[in-house]
C-alpha cells in the first residue's frame, strides 16, 4: 500500500517538455489538473466519474517511463511498447479504468488542448521557440477533434482551440 502511495504521487513529480527550452517547468500533477479542468468545460461538467478516474491516472506510469515526447513515439514507433509498459504498470497498481471509444475521444481531445494551452502561457511568459512545436500540437488536436462524435463536446473544444490560437497569434506577432 505504501509503496502504490509513494508511486502514484511521485509520478505527478515527472517533468513534462524536457528536450527543449521552456520559461516555466510543468510536471505531470499540474498538466493533470489541467486536463480534468478542460474535460470538465468542453463536457459541460457532465463527465462520468471513470473518464475522471482515467484522467487522474493517465499519465501516471510515467513515473517508470518518463515523458516521452510525441515526435520521439512516431520517429522511432515505441508506441506499442509503451502501451504494453502502461499495460503493467497500471495491472501492478490495480488501476483499472473502462471507458467508451467516445470518452476515451474526449480524453485524447482535452490533453491536446491543455498541450496547446501550455504553449500559449509559454509564448505569453515570452517563448519564442515553441512555434514548430505549436504547430505540430495543431496537427495533433485536428486529428483528434476529427474524431470527436459528441457535437456538443466538440464545438465546446473548438471553441477553446479557437481561443488559444487567437491567443497564440496575438502573443506571437
Amino acid at each position: 500500500m505504501r509503496n502504490k502511495l509513494n508511486t502514484l504521487i511521485n509520478a505527478g513529480s515527472v517533468r513534462r517538455f524536457h528536450t527543449g527550452p521552456v520559461i516555466k517547468d510543468q510536471d505531470v500533477a499540474q498538466h493533470t489538473f489541467n486536463v480534468m479542468v478542460i474535460i470538465d468545460i468542453i463536457t459541460n461538467g457532465q463527465a462520468s466519474p471513470e473518464l475522471m478516474r482515467a484522467t487522474l491516472y493517465h499519465d501516471t506510469p510515467e513515473v517508470d517511463t518518463g515523458d516521452v515526447p510525441a515526435n520521439v513515439k512516431r520517429m522511432i514507433n515505441i508506441k506499442d511498447t509503451l502501451e504494453v509498459l502502461e499495460s503493467r504498470f497500471y495491472k501492478e497498481f490495480n488501476i483499472n479504468t473502462k471507458l467508451t471509444k467516445a470518452e476515451k475521444g474526449i480524453l485524447k481531445v482535452a490533453d491536446k488542448l491543455e498541450f496547446l494551452h501550455y504553449l500559449l502561457r509559454e509564448r505569453i511568459l515570452g517563448n519564442k521557440n515553441n512555434k514548430t512545436v505549436f504547430e505540430r500540437g495543431r496537427e495533433y488536436f485536428l486529428t483528434e477533434l476529427d474524431k470527436l462524435k459528441i457535437s456538443s463536446v466538440k464545438s465546446n473544444a473548438t471553441e477553446l482551440y479557437q481561443y488559444i490560437i487567437q491567443e497564440y497569434n496575438y502573443y506571437a506577432s
